[in-house]
């Protein structure tokens, strides 16, 4: 029920990894508004450090290169991935989903 009701107000979770651990970290509403949520967190957490950055998308490739250079813009990416997940993690994430990997930029 949670889930429908959730689709009906185009709510989208967010999830992070915590400890080896996937874990809710927000709700927010409408597409836009979760990539740019997304990039605030990461934006917070990168602290202006250089990153080593991956996008992985599932079926939005063309959507994930444009959320690519919105990052680019304000995040300082060294290195970037855009990749499309494999057919296990595409369907259980579900299609559509837009995901951030990073790590900071040790110069090597």
């Amino acid at each position: 029920m949670q889930a429908f009701v959730g689709s009906l107000l185009n709510i989208k979770p967010l999830l992070e990894i915590v400890d080896g651990r996937i874990e809710p970290c927000g709700r927010v509403r409408g597409r836009k508004r979760s990539k740019r949520e997304m990039l605030d967190r990461f934006d917070a957490w990168a602290e202006g450090r250089p990153l080593r950055l991956a996008i992985a998308n599932a079926n939005v490739p063309e959507e994930a290169n444009e959320y690519a250079e919105m990052i680019k813009e304000r995040l300082d990416v060294r290195e970037m991935a855009v990749a499309e997940l494999g057919p296990v993690l595409g369907t259980l994430a579900g299609p559509g989903t837009i995901a951030i990997g990073a790590y900071v930029w040790s110069g090597e």
